[in-house]
């Protein structure tokens, strides 16, 4: 009888995601508030739950939280900034091309900025796709892959094979970080894997770089200056990548 009803708790809990004490003695009448602590309890022994004042909630529960948390703390943080830059950005799409937009913030940005025309759309991005679908008359193709939790990202070896048969007129790329030594860089093999297979496939290729990202280093380096057609930022990059972005001839906005 304890067996089952622990069962019956706990998937509860994994359904809900949350119980309070109020709603198992709701739930098992018959059962006494201390007999309920202690399945709680031993629920959390298993970690399969983490006990809280007054109930308890799923530890996939809590996962998920954070990382959504993570997520939506991203979207919220230079957002002024992005909303330069997606302004920017749009006035360089016209209705008929074909166009990719990266996965991150500022491309979900200016995603929600697209005028309601129709467009060829590429993108890595699941976010991204559900905004160009419902605010444009679009064709959306997503690409295949992995979900990267940080940046919610879908690639991997299909999602470069899938991009290396696409015609791109316009890609529009992300940047995680910049160093004026290393280019362009990020922290996850696939999305660089990706982004080099993007930027070789497009005829114009834009980067989309808070100035904050100036000055920082990652792992995996997926293009130069030299391999990028516009950068547009909030117009508060130093000179120093100003100058080296004029030696490449790449334009600035």
């Amino acid at each position: 009888m304890n067996k089952k009803r622990r069962t019956d708790i706990n998937s509860y809990i994994q359904s809900k995601g949350e119980v309070t004490m109020n709603e198992l003695e709701n739930l098992f009448p018959q059962v006494s508030s201390m007999t309920l602590r202690r399945d709680l309890n031993y629920l959390e022994s298993q970690n399969k739950i983490i006990r809280t004042r007054g109930g308890a909630k799923s530890i996939e529960f809590l996962s998920i939280g954070a990382q959504e948390e993570r997520y939506l703390k991203k979207t919220l943080t230079h957002i002024d900034e992005k909303n330069i830059i997606a302004a920017k950005a749009v006035k360089l799409i016209s209705p008929e091309r074909s166009i990719f937009l990266d996965a991150g913030s500022t491309s979900m940005c200016l995603a929600k900025m697209l005028p309601d025309e129709r467009y060829y759309v590429f993108t890595s991005a699941p976010n991204v796709a559900m905004e160009v679908v419902y605010s444009t008359s679009s064709t959306v193709n997503l690409t295949g892959g992995e979900i990267n939790r940080d940046n919610l990202a879908v690639s991997g070896a299909g999602a470069v094979e899938f991009m290396e048969n696409v015609n791109v007129d316009i890609a529009f790329i992300g940047v995680p970080a910049f160093d004026l030594h290393n280019g362009f860089s990020c922290g996850n093999i696939n999305d660089s894997q990706l982004k080099k297979a993007i930027i070789k496939r497009a005829a114009k290729v834009v980067v989309l770089m808070d100035s904050y990202k100036n000055g920082i280093n990652l792992p995996y380096t997926f293009a130069r200056l030299s391999d990028v057609d516009i950068v547009i930022s909030d117009g508060k990059l130093p000179k120093e990548f100003l100058d080296e972005a004029k030696k490449n001839n790449v334009k600035v906005l």
